[in-house]
């Protein structure tokens, strides 16, 4: 497997975010949260342009339709 280098400019949100997944979830580095989220996205990506749908489920077992921009066709911009 070849590793390839990747550098971006992201917004402070962006980042602020990539910190938050790093902190929740325990990881060594931002690199590490940033392979996270694409790993994820790629799951629901995937099943979403299978013609699936993803719910979340709260503590109460309620559930929602998690909808991702650029994935979701019933995804409206606020």
């Amino acid at each position: 497997m070849s590793k390839h280098l990747v550098q971006m400019n992201i917004s402070d949100k962006t980042l602020n975010k990539v910190q938050r997944i790093q902190e929740m979830g325990d990881l060594p580095n931002r690199t590490t949260a940033i392979k996270l989220a694409v790993d994820v996205i790629d799951v629901l990506a995937s099943t979403l342009h299978k013609g699936g749908k993803i719910y979340i489920v709260n503590s109460e077992g309620e559930q929602q339709e998690l909808l991702v921009p650029g994935f979701s066709k019933d995804f409206e911009e606020e």
